[in-house]
């Protein structure tokens, strides 16, 4: 890997990291733009709901819409989209404003990911596609384990404007280290839409994306309520389990892409979905034992990203030149199946108790588990995962 090629990846990441962070940033500067938009929190929480979803409706949109672009282009003109959404944000002088800027920052945000794997996996090649793709998914691991806190932070110090002109200053980065560093024609090809419709109806795919529903559901559905789940466990050890946490994230981050290069996808995911169900169980058993809980929430940090690396390898693997469109169908599935963790989680706990909401997790990765344990083969007959031709 030469050095143009590391700082590619290392733009892409950075991107990735902005991405991130804006959908995180703002859970820690809710009630400052809540107070400044002349909201209530729970509407100004919308706003991150209206991210997520316009972030699953617009990725594979952004992937259609983009098919005559090409690839560089692409992720050029998503960035320049994603940044204009978070000037609009860092101005936004009422709720309207702010709310179109949250939706063309998620198109942007939407259209760019997908193709930024698919680049860096064109650019590095199939042998060392996971190493590539742990980068690229380094800067959301990032984010998204110190998204909320930086931006509780830059909230305190400096106003919540700042943090969104932050972002947007990163947006502009990137866009000049891409525009310099990525050749035309370097970047990953855009499938045709024949080559799309044929990977979206493929089975294959689609129990490929049946995994990340189940596993990211299983998670988020107890994730989203770690607050509930650690209630009476003391004070500050909800803030120190998400920090240990998110350092853990990070170390498995680093760990998958040279896993799955090593070991295969199947092997890497299969181990990341037990362990974090090992580890969701442990938290939410032991709840009241601090001593327990902060070394498995780092543990869990390790395993909590380290199934997204094989499941992206596995699809770019399948759609060979609808790479992007089922990576960004990807995409989608995890921003759902959050929705659905948080959905389903406040109905188990108004209802029901911890107990059935553990049950609900273990459930739902079990499925996971078993559907994994079928669609991705531990070693790699002939053919067997030969890309996806046209019907």
């Amino acid at each position: 890997m030469n050095a143009n090629m590391l700082l590619v990846l290392v733009a892409l990441a950075v991107g990735a990291f902005a991405l991130g962070a804006d959908s995180f940033i703002m859970i820690g500067m809710l009630s400052d733009i809540a107070a400044d938009l002349g909201v209530s929190q729970s509407v100004a929480g919308q706003l991150v709901t209206v991210f997520s979803l316009c972030y699953a409706l617009f990725a594979p949109l952004g992937a259609t819409v983009s098919a005559r672009l090409g690839g560089r282009r692409t992720l050029l003109a998503a960035m320049a989209i994603f940044t204009f959404g978070n000037v609009l944000c860092a101005v936004a002088d009422t709720y309207a404003t702010m709310l179109a800027g949250r939706m063309i920052a998620a198109f942007g945000a939407g259209a760019f990911l997908p193709v930024a794997t698919a680049t860096a996996s064109a650019l590095v090649g199939p042998q060392r596609r996971g190493v590539a793709l742990s980068v690229i998914f380094g800067g959301m691991t990032i984010a998204t384990a110190f998204g909320a806190p930086l931006g509780t932070w830059s909230g305190q110090m400096f106003g919540w404007r700042f943090a969104f002109m932050a972002i947007v200053a990163v947006g502009l980065l990137t866009m000049a280290t891409l525009f310099l560093l990525v050749p035309k024609g370097e970047a990953a090809s855009v499938a045709s839409l024949k080559e799309r419709l044929s990977a979206a109806r493929n089975p294959r795919v689609l129990a490929t994306l049946s995994v990340t529903f189940l596993v990211v559901m299983s998670e988020y559905v107890v994730f989203a309520y770690l607050s509930v789940v650690l209630g009476g466990s003391g004070a500050g050890i909800l803030p120190l389990s998400m920090l240990i946490f998110g350092f853990g994230a990070i170390l498995g981050n680093v760990i998958t892409g040279f896993a799955t290069d090593r070991f295969g996808p199947a092997r890497v995911l299969l181990t990341a979905i037990a362990a974090q169900a090992a580890c969701i169980a442990t938290v939410v058993i032991f709840r009241q034992a601090p001593l327990v809980v902060l070394p498995v929430a780092f543990v869990w940090g390790v395993f909590s990203y380290m199934y997204l690396v094989p499941i992206q390898h596995r699809l770019l693997t399948l759609a060979s030149e609808a790479g992007a469109f089922t990576v960004s169908l990807n995409s989608s599935v995890i921003y759902l199946a959050i929705a659905a963790g948080g959905a389903v989680g406040g109905l188990i706990l108004a209802y029901a108790s911890l107990s059935v909401l553990l049950v609900f997790s273990l459930c739902a990765g079990a499925a996971g588990f078993a559907v994994a344990l079928a669609v991705f083969p531990a070693r790699r007959p002939r053919g067997a995962d030969r890309p996806l031709t046209p019907a």
